[in-house]
């Protein structure tokens, strides 16, 4: 396995907001076959992420090249006084999955809201990506709701 580094995503390095912005908007395209985004979608992704609106964290995991193989972003929100973690985004370059990176993106991502006094997290899943339920199911996690669609034609 190549060494990877983690870190806290910069919101001043206009490049790897750009990129996680542009991971985010294209990682459903691996479960949802016909996911498409306009690049409208990618500076609202970005807008997000840089908006004191939101109390977002995102992790990433590099290669010693610096690029970019893994990324988290989770964020703080509260519904009646309760506060709690949401995930927007997890995701890992195919090339480097089943390497325990997710596991350590979402570590670090549970020990940031721990440090932020959030006792729960939450997460939607496609139910395509068996992979992610299983790690997800691994770390403590429970179906709570099942999400389903149908298209209108």
């Amino acid at each position: 396995m190549t060494e990877l580094k983690y870190q806290d995503l910069d919101l001043h390095n206009d490049q790897d907001v750009a990129e996680v912005a542009k991971i985010h908007c294209e990682a459903p395209g691996e479960w949802v076959p016909d996911h498409s985004y306009a690049d409208d979608s990618v500076a609202r992704a970005v807008e997000n992420l840089r908006s004191s609106k939101h109390c977002s964290y995102v992790v990433l995991a590099r290669r010693t090249d610096d690029r970019i193989v893994g990324m988290h972003w989770v964020q703080i929100e509260a519904r009646s006084e309760a506060k709690f973690g949401n995930i927007f985004s997890l995701w890992v370059h195919p090339k480097y999955r089943q390497q325990g990176v997710a596991t350590r993106l979402k570590e670090l991502a549970e020990f940031w809201l721990r440090s932020n006094e959030v006792s729960e997290i939450r997460t939607n899943v496609y139910l395509e990506n068996r992979r992610m339920m299983a790690l997800n199911e691994k770390l403590g996690y429970k179906v709570v709701l099942v999400g389903m669609s149908k298209q209108l034609k």
